[in-house]
């Protein structure tokens, strides 16, 4: 079997749609879904689709790497703002591929973590190799990946914009993944709030000037400094050494 990248992606709370979606409604959210399908085409890769996940491959190289985590990015993007919120994974090793079938050690491999993991995003199994520095300027970043369960590990991960917990929120519970006045369960809770953590990470790395290769630890100290950043532009000087004497009160 010849070897590849692989990506997995999968959308989550598809069969919620499918069970609350008015019979009337169903033939566009299904549209929704396959019309985002057909984005790796655009990307010129193959890709195929079962049910409520997409399989896509490209060449074991750094290009398509950049590729995967390219189509990684408008999918996670797009998807969400179709309330279609995806999960997934890229992994690398042999796959064989045909035109109703795929199976391969890397496909599993993509499966199995993406379906591992506890979030709202796509990364990257410890199979892929090819990180080239570039690709951690716009489209990957290192960071722990949230898990249902197992060991805490750095690992590197597609970078995407995630927008504020309320519009998370929004996005999310919308296009019939919940009923109306439907409580939700703290398994949703965890992905969301997983979410909103990366999110706030990316923040803070941006802020900092660091390199997205180097996983900073514990940003609560970053968010702090941005805080206070924040507070001097928008309620000045006279305000900050009240936040910093709170914070140090906080601290000891």
């Amino acid at each position: 079997m010849p070897e590849k990248l692989c990506l997995v992606v999968d959308v989550l709370g598809f069969q919620q749609i499918m069970r609350n979606v008015p019979e009337e409604t169903r033939i566009k959210r299904l549209e929704d879904w396959m019309w985002l399908a057909a984005k790796p085409r655009a990307l010129g890769l193959e890709s195929q689709l079962v049910s409520d996940t997409l399989f896509a491959i490209a060449e074991p190289d750094e290009d398509g790497l950049a590729q995967l985590a390219e189509l990684s990015t408008t999918l996670l993007e797009q998807g969400l703002n179709r309330n279609l919120p995806l999960r997934g994974a890229i992994a690398q090793g042999q796959v064989e591929w045909a035109s109703q079938s795929l199976w391969g050690p890397a496909i599993v491999d993509a499966y199995t973590l993406g379906q591992m993991t506890d979030w709202l995003g796509v990364a990257c199994a410890p199979s892929v190799t090819a990180f080239p520095p570039e690709l951690y300027e716009h489209q990957l970043v290192a960071y722990p990946t949230p898990l249902k369960s197992g060991d805490i590990r750095i690992n590197t991960n597609v970078r995407w914009t995630i927008p504020n917990a309320t519009e998370l929120g929004r996005l999310t519970t919308g296009g019939f993944l919940t009923k109306p006045a439907e409580v939700l369960g703290w398994s949703w809770h965890r992905k969301l709030e997983n979410t909103s953590d990366f999110r706030s990470y990316l923040q803070v790395l941006a802020a900092a000037g660091q390199s997205p290769q180097q996983f900073l630890g514990d940003v609560g100290p970053h968010l702090v400094a941005l805080f206070v950043e924040w507070a001097i532009e928008e309620v000045g000087d006279k305000w900050r050494l009240q936040f910093e004497k709170w914070y140090r009160e906080g601290a000891s």
